[in-house]
């Protein structure tokens, strides 16, 4: 649904707070919906099973039932259809947002390490016993920093194979960011 022209006419802050709210209302709506779906296919299995060995009373009664668990799948498939292009964003926006938050996780690292080595770098003698404190600080800072960035590298290899069956707009939206 459109932002509405209060929205529109907001400085970019609100426009952004207003854009992740309803982000976060897609995506919720999405789960609920395949919730829905879970439980419609376990009503469904268990229709069927009841079916068979139904008594004839109940048997036009179960199948009316599974006639509706159909009719409500359809409509839901048909609101996810609808939302596709919603859902596609609000995913991108989302991932775009946890691909920043490690960025800025690695930076941090990096920026560790640098302040670990920057004695050294400086041509600076420290004590044999604070020089071996700062390679062991030093270390930890890379170490963490190197995990850092493979969760980073491993996160957006599996989001760029995943938005391969995105629309083509999102995918060059998410990609420029």
């Amino acid at each position: 649904q459109p932002l509405s022209e209060e929205a529109c006419n907001s400085n970019g802050k609100d426009q952004s707070t207003l854009l992740e709210r309803r982000n976060v209302r897609v995506l919720e709506m999405e789960k609920h919906i395949n919730a829905a779906h879970a439980m419609l296919e376990a009503t469904k299995k268990a229709a069927e099973e009841q079916l068979k060995a139904a008594p004839v009373a109940l048997k036009a009664l179960l199948e009316t039932v599974l006639e509706r668990i159909e009719g409500t799948a359809d409509k839901l498939s048909a609101v996810l259809e609808s939302t596709k292009d919603q859902r596609e964003h609000a995913w991108g926006q989302a991932y775009v947002k946890q691909g920043r938050n490690m960025l800025r996780e690695v930076e941090a690292a990096m920026e560790l390490v640098h302040e670990c080595e920057l004695p050294f770098l400086k041509g600076m003698e420290p004590a044999p016993d604070e020089a071996m404190a700062t390679i062991e600080k030093s270390e930890a800072a890379a170490c963490k920093a190197s995990t850092s960035l493979q969760r980073a590298q491993e996160f957006v290899t599996a989001r760029k194979a995943e938005i391969k069956g995105f629309g083509s707009e999102v995918v060059v939206q998410m990609i420029a960011e």
